[in-house]
């Protein structure tokens, strides 16, 4: 058997790794400070060594959440149960991006030991390639044929209503179902009012951001005008809508960006709908408009209907 030769990294060489593995990585002490950040996790997050070193990763940077929107820094953070435990934790959350809004990526921790006792947590997590890159390619594609909201980089309205005409048809034909969520931002026109109208475009593009890095590629998502957005998802079940609406006003509002020193955390009011059988795109469109002036009067509550 071929004898093993035990090799003693030191810790500029392990730094060396972390810093080229492709990967985001980054080091907390026990008590969460964030003392080691790589390229990768630049580029994942958008923010810098210089605007993380030194800092918690709860102190409006990463603020990991799960699907339900329950903050992690607060309650079930995978840092102190690997302090804890002295085993590594592995967990899909999302994070908080720069930009505002929340993207979802896969985490390993691990912790650094000295004689059994937890001296730091290693962090390497990835963006979940099946959920950020499906509408993303999609726009990719289509940029170039003026389908495209310049803004947000969404998809135009233009698009949107060839797209519910093709489905329209095909739910004739072949008896396919599908759904649309409608939504707007709560208040957009007082975020305008009091930061000014480039804070308000950070706010759509945060909205925009949210619905492309966190639904798949047969899900349609649109700029309708203003502040209204539309995602066109295949489902087959009122249950099923109810669970996508749910997750992405989860997502938005626990997204947020920041203006001198204030947090601005948008929230949304959403009207959702199957397809009917007898439906027209005018038909579909209004009914599900008037769902969201409904949630709008229930106080943001989602309103899904068949």
């Amino acid at each position: 058997m071929q004898q093993i030769i035990p090799v003693k990294l030191d810790e500029k060489v392990v730094l060396d790794i972390l810093e080229n593995i492709g990967y985001g990585a980054y080091i907390l002490t026990p008590e969460r400070k964030i003392i080691y950040w790589n390229k990768a996790a630049e580029k994942i997050t958008g923010f810098s060594k210089e605007e993380v070193l030194g800092k918690s990763c709860k102190d409006n940077i990463l603020k990991h959440i799960d699907e339900t929107g329950k903050n992690l820094c607060l309650e079930g953070c995978p840092v102190i149960e690997v302090v804890e435990t002295g085993l590594p934790v592995k967990a899909k959350v999302y994070l908080h991006h720069k930009l505002g809004c929340r993207i979802p990526v896969e985490c390993y921790f691990s912790p650094v030991k000295n004689e059994n006792k937890v001296i730091a947590v290693v962090e390497v997590f990835r963006e979940v390639d099946e959920e950020c890159e499906g509408l993303k390619q999609r726009i990719e594609m289509l940029e170039e044929l003026a389908l495209i909201d310049e803004l947000t980089e969404l998809f135009n309205r233009r698009y949107i209503n060839w797209v519910l005409s093709t489905k329209i048809n095909e739910v004739r034909r072949f008896e396919r179902t599908f759904g649309v969520i409608f939504f707007d931002i709560n208040n957009f026109k007082e975020i305008n009012d009091s930061f000014g109208h480039i804070v308000g475009d950070k706010v759509l593009k945060l909205i925009a951001d949210t619905l492309k890095t966190n639904f798949r590629m047969e899900d349609i998502a649109g700029r309708w005008g203003g502040d209204e957005f539309i995602l066109i998802v295949t489902i087959e079940r009122k249950e099923d809508l109810t669970t996508v609406a749910r997750k992405l006003k989860v997502l938005v509002e626990n997204s947020f960006i920041e203006v001198k020193n204030k947090l601005i955390k948008p929230s949304i009011s959403i009207g959702a709908s199957i397809i009917r059988k007898n439906d027209t795109l005018e038909t579909l469109i209004n009914r599900v408009d008037m769902l969201m002036y409904k949630s709008k009067s229930l106080g943001g509550a989602i309103v899904v209907e068949e």
